[in-house]
């Protein structure tokens, strides 16, 4: 009767409220959960590029801070480190030295960090001519290079960071200047709410996220384990019970 269709009514509104506050929850702590787990992979993939925790440590929290101060994000400041890393054998101090001059070259040449990252190391490695998009861009021109000479890797890396040292540099600077923009204010903002997110979870939140995930997971697979045994267990008890006959 109208008893019934009022519970029914009832536990729907519930299950519906019940789905929403879920939906609302996931929402609001999965990107606390992408925040850790993003820092958790960089800092796992430069521990092994810089051949101890202790190193790789030192990279990220260089790197984060440097992050924390360019209006560049996070994910693309750590990706040209990683980059960097596995390139250059001097270690946290060069990649700290490189990373200033990256910054400001992306920002004077509107190039993205990546794609300036990626010109860099084919500069360091094998020299100016390399870098097509610099020359494209009149990047190799600013930095003082004449079209037509061929420098060695080692000649172009002394050019390089001379051009970045010079009182006169025409980019140094640029990416403190890119940072007081509209995009660059935008950017650190971003890169803000990362750092929060990431700091919340490195409470032990995380730690425990993972702990209890595993547990799951754990269970989860000697359950699996266990199944084929107790179907097979119960199969030869009814077959003992001949209740199988119409196999």
């Amino acid at each position: 009767g109208k008893s019934a269709m009022y519970l029914n009514q009832s536990m729907e509104l519930l299950q519906r409220g019940f789905g929403m506050m879920q939906t609302g929850i996931q929402t609001t702590v999965q990107p606390f959960i992408e925040a850790a787990d993003t820092a958790e992979k960089y800092r796992l993939t430069l521990d092994s590029l810089l051949g101890s925790t202790e190193e790789g440590a030192r990279m990220f929290d260089e790197m984060s801070g440097f992050a924390a101060n360019v209006p560049f994000e996070y994910e693309k400041i750590m990706d040209s480190a990683t980059a960097l890393s596995g390139v250059m054998n001097g270690g946290v101090e060069q990649v700290k030295e490189w990373m200033p001059l990256i910054a400001d070259l992306a920002a004077v040449s509107r190039l993205s960090i990546e794609e300036t990252t990626g010109q860099i190391i084919r500069m360091y490695s094998a020299g100016a001519a390399s870098a097509d998009l610099f020359r494209e861009r009149g990047v190799l021109a600013m930095l003082g290079f004449t079209a037509g000479v061929s420098y060695t890797a080692k000649e172009t890396r002394e050019r390089l960071i001379s051009s970045f040292e010079d009182p006169q540099s025409q980019f140094a600077g640029s990416a403190a200047k890119l940072a007081k923009t509209w995009s660059g204010i935008l950017s650190m903002m971003a890169d803000q709410w990362f750092f929060f997110r990431k700091k919340v979870m490195d409470s032990g939140l995380f730690d425990q996220m993972k702990r209890e995930m595993d547990e799951l997971r754990g269970l989860i697979h000697r359950r699996e384990e266990a199944r084929p045994r107790i179907i097979e267990r119960r199969l030869r008890e009814l077959l003992e019970e001949d209740d199988l006959e119409w196999w």
